[in-house]
């Protein structure tokens, strides 16, 4: 990601393609080229699969939720 990303978030909202308060977007700008690169053949994975392989997470839980997106869920 690009410096600032999380300040650029707010205004790409439009351009979000899920519902909730999961973002995602196919053509992100915030992202770099190497960001682009690495997401495509799954290689941004391989710290999560470090953690797996230390025990201090598992193969079967989801990702950790980022700071925003609980606000979404409406429990």
């Amino acid at each position: 990601m690009k410096i600032g990303a999380d300040e650029r978030r707010q205004g790409l909202l439009e351009s979000n393609e899920m519902t909730g308060p999961v973002f995602k977007t196919k053509n992100d700008p915030r992202v770099t080229r190497l960001g682009r690169f690495l997401r495509k053949f799954n290689l941004n994975e391989l710290p999560q699969l470090g953690s797996v392989l230390k025990g201090g997470m598992s193969l079967v839980c989801p990702p950790p939720a980022f700071p925003h997106e609980p606000d979404g869920y409406g429990f």
